[in-house]
């Protein structure tokens, strides 16, 4: 008969079932030390840091490249709370990080209500117990993955953490997400009535089918094309769309007063540069999951999977925008750019690795 696993196996089980090969932190006198010791036999590296904070901002990088979740490891109290500005840069850059801290053991040594910390900045808060443990380690993780990515938290004491876990069947499949057809049809009307259309990309065309999704979407549109930071890269440089970057400041400000109508895909507005909105086309918003507001109302929106909203929007009419235009466009977006001075400078050499 095989043995129960303890609430420190389940939940290192539930990370590596979802691809985890390492955790990051630094551990204290309690349920990490349980939790490094299962991971080791499960085959998870355990990554001693300097601080907490650096933990987790590698898990959080670790999340984002590997589209599974960072996981950092603290002690209680003092540990617990070195790590908030680590999570924070990771709520801020949506990142799916699984921030597992020691519980305090009693009321009185090292305890505050660290979940009441961290809830500005997680998506969700708990307390691992035996009596739920696979449950609440699976839908932490789902959390942390469903777009808008993000980090949880979860407390684990020490008793606990040793504890053999009760029979728990786990937390049922998540939903499958759909778009509202009667979006899907005014998102139609809205392409099918543009003739100048702008497309802007923003990080969560990142991970998955995104990529291929804005590729699918800038090639049946023909239109300009700007990239958020964290979405640069998604849709080559050299397309014949790609424009440049878009910041929510002025640099962009040419390209998109041109449009009839702005098409934002995957756009967070996390990413954006606080001001006032300067255009008055009108906004078609493509996105995975209603979250923060952007800074004008659109027109319509459509939340679902951003591969099947494309999928469902093809094929798309030609606009009236020459590869003329967009040339130009991009040429005028380089040269607003530019960095002055002679011989090689930041410019020259971003240019030379792009032609390489």
């Amino acid at each position: 008969m095989a043995a129960v696993p303890t609430l420190a196996e389940t939940v290192v089980g539930a990370l590596k079932r979802r691809g985890v090969k390492r955790m990051f932190g630094i551990p204290g006198g309690g349920s990490s030390l349980d939790l490094i010791d299962a991971a080791g036999k499960a085959g998870i590296e355990f990554v001693l840091t300097r601080t907490e904070t650096a933990a987790a901002i590698m898990a959080a990088v670790t999340g984002e490249l590997s589209a599974t979740p960072g996981v950092v490891l603290t002690g209680v109290g003092p540990g617990a709370a070195s790590a908030v500005n680590g999570i924070a840069y990771a709520h801020l850059e949506r990142a799916p990080v699984v921030l597992i801290t020691d519980g305090p053991a009693s009321s009185l040594h090292q305890a505050f209500d660290q979940n009441a910390l961290f809830r500005p900045i997680t998506k969700s808060q708990g307390r691992l117990r035996p009596e739920n443990g696979r449950t609440a380690i699976e839908t932490a993780i789902e959390t942390a993955l469903t777009p808008p990515w993000g980090p949880v938290h979860l407390d684990l004491t020490a008793k606990d953490a040793g504890r053999p876990v009760a029979s728990d069947a786990g937390p049922p499949a998540p939903p499958v997400a759909k778009a509202d057809p009667k979006d899907l049809a005014r998102a139609r009307r809205l392409l099918a009535g543009s003739r100048r259309p702008v497309l802007l990309v923003g990080l969560e065309a990142r991970h998955g089918d995104g990529p291929a999704a804005v590729q699918r979407l800038a090639d049946g549109l023909a239109c300009p094309v700007l990239l958020t930071y964290k979405a640069k890269g998604v849709l080559a440089d050299k397309h014949a769309g790609t424009v440049g970057m878009f910041t929510g400041a002025a640099a962009e400000a040419d390209c998109i007063g041109r449009a009839d109508l702005i098409v934002c895909f995957g756009l967070d507005p996390v990413e954006m540069i606080s001001g006032k909105w300067r255009y008055d086309a009108p906004i078609l918003d493509l996105r995975q999951a209603a979250g923060a507001e952007l800074p004008a109302m659109p027109e319509c929106r459509v939340v679902g999977p951003l591969a099947a909203t494309v999928a469902a929007l093809l094929p798309l009419e030609a606009t009236a925008w020459t590869a003329d235009e967009i040339a130009a466009l991009r040429d005028a977006m380089l040269a607003r750019i530019a960095v002055g001075g002679t011989g090689h400078t930041a410019g020259t050499v971003v240019e030379a690795l792009g032609e390489a």
